[in-house]
């Protein structure tokens, strides 16, 4: 295990608050964007090779997203007035 006296003379120099910010802000954009990959590629693959595996996990997500909605009043009221924008 890494103690800090051996990172200390790895890295001697602190990051400034402005820095750290900056760091914090490309490991939230980074995350988000590989997440999003998988996840998009992952819902692919489920709906094209497992229609039933699909549908399974579908229900499970409704099943949550209305007992989480249901807590967020406010947003669920905005995301239904977005959803009846782009109801298919």
């Amino acid at each position: 295990m890494l103690n800090s006296r051996y990172l200390e003379q790895l890295h001697p120099q602190k990051l400034s608050l402005d820095e750290l910010v900056a760091q914090s802000v490309i490991f939230f954009v980074a995350g988000y964007d590989t997440t999003a990959s998988t996840l998009s590629f992952a819902t692919y693959l489920l709906a094209a090779l497992k229609p039933r595996y699909s549908r399974q996990m579908r229900e499970e997500v409704d099943a949550a997203w209305k007992k989480t909605m249901q807590v967020l009043v406010f947003l669920a009221s905005k995301v239904n007035s977005v959803m009846k924008l782009y109801n298919e």
